[in-house]
């Protein structure tokens, strides 16, 4: 089933205008001087219209009405109170708002009412993650076909997932159909940035690109660990430092290993998101992958697993497992950068939380080879971590701003802005 995009604003529309009554919570209509409900006055401050750009998911279940006619209505009542709370779970731990459910379907917003600079991109991954969660619950018997509409945004998420060339799809009352693009799966590579169909320039960070470019050489030729932090607000460039980092890179000789991986700002259970793409992009795993494949080629290391969220920690004590959960990653990392350099993005760290910042530092201060982690962040994460990286064998950060040459918070001598020279 696929919801057309002017439905889908209406919708929003309208939910968005809905005033709640104050003492009950009931909806109120848009001319009601009580509430219908309660029957209290309704406020005279209604809420005003506010026009905003927002992602719709719609999905429904595949052959439920023929499911329903050959079950007891109360297993079939029972089996949809699970599909409710299943979607609801995967669309609210990516951030979203369930606005409706009808029979068997589901309807979500993303950025609306709350705006969020990637609602795209979080209701792409909602929409996998309720595929693989229903999977999960009715162990195949049921499939979800899900919509996704929000203009022309989708197509600016080209580079962080795989789509189909586009088609028409069937959709009731559109004779000609729904041009639309389905969607394969998540890829691990860097989130794009920027406006697409613009052309990329590169302007006025030649100094701060060379003293990453310096920064890696140092790694290669110590064959030492090293941490380089990245600070700035949103949008002054700092993914696209490192794209241009990225190929330098891909010029030398040996061509070092480049792997990627974020922090995410919304869910729960996501502490290791960013090392989990970082370990499905080597592996070579896919989001749709069951667990066996995972544990068959992490064989020998699978305590390395709790990175994409398998329980294989057993009955261990949670000090024991995080000791082998570090231990394991060191000895991974140091395996290999044993056969060439690494250079390891991981990108918005101020999302990350403790536990990942700690994995970092003490794998910093292990690994034994050329590897060079380059961290993106905004300034908010020296507040949050004051002593960030002071474990590593090296720390460099600065606010990203055009002032003269001064010592940042971090750096023991005055530096260029943006990045700071390792010690």
């Amino acid at each position: 089933m696929h919801c057309s995009w002017s439905d889908c604003l209406q919708f929003v529309r309208d939910n968005r205008v809905m005033a709640v009554c104050g003492h009950c919570g009931a909806e109120i209509p848009r001319d009601a001087r009580f509430c219908p409900t309660c029957g209290a006055p309704v406020a005279a401050d209604r809420p005003a219209e506010e026009r905003k750009l927002a992602t719709v998911v719609f999905a429904d279940l595949v052959g439920s009405t023929a499911l329903a006619g050959s079950e007891d209505p109360e297993r079939t009542r029972v089996l949809l109170d699970r599909f409710y709370g299943a979607m609801a779970d995967e669309i609210e731990r990516a951030g979203g708002t369930v606005e409706k459910f009808v029979g068997d379907a589901v309807m979500a917003a993303f950025g609306a009412p709350s705006a969020l600079e990637d609602h795209a991109e979080r209701a792409l991954h909602a929409a996998l993650a309720m595929q693989r969660r229903l999977a999960e619950l009715f162990d195949g018997e049921l499939e979800l076909r899900i919509g996704v509409n929000t203009g022309d945004v989708v197509v600016g998420a080209g580079g962080a997932f795989e789509f189909e060339q586009p088609s028409a799809v069937d959709a009731k009352g559109k004779p000609q159909g729904v041009v639309a693009r389905r969607l394969v799966r998540a890829l691990s590579l860097m989130r794009p940035r920027g406006i697409s169909g613009l052309a990329r320039a590169f302007v006025g960070r030649d100094q701060e690109l060379e003293r990453l470019s310096r920064a890696y050489r140092g790694t290669v030729e110590q064959r030492r660990a090293r941490l380089v932090t990245i600070l700035g607000d949103a949008g002054v460039g700092k993914t696209r430092l490192v794209r241009e980092l990225w190929q330098r890179l891909a010029e030398q000789d040996p061509q070092p290993l480049r792997r990627t991986g974020r922090c995410l700002s919304y869910g729960t259970g996501t502490a290791y998101w960013a090392l989990s793409e970082v370990l499905r992009e080597h592996l070579g795993l896919l989001e749709s992958d069951p667990p066996d494949v995972a544990l068959d080629r992490l064989r020998g290391r699978e305590i390395l697993a709790l990175t994409l969220g398998l329980d294989v920690a057993g009955d261990l004590h949670p000090l024991a497992v995080r000791d082998r959960f570090q231990d394991a990653w060191a000895e991974f990392l140091s395996e290999v950068v044993s056969d060439r350099p690494m250079v390891l993005l991981v990108e918005d760290v101020h999302w990350a939380e403790a536990q990942l910042l700690d994995l970092i530092e003490y794998v910093l201060g292990s690994v034994q080879g050329s590897l060079l982690v380059i961290a993106t962040a905004r300034p908010e994460l020296l507040q949050q971590r004051p002593g960030w990286g002071a474990r590593a064998l090296a720390v460099s950060c600065s606010s990203w701003n055009r002032s003269p040459r001064r010592t940042p918070t971090g750096c023991s001598r005055p530096c260029l802005p943006a990045v700071c020279p390792p010690s």
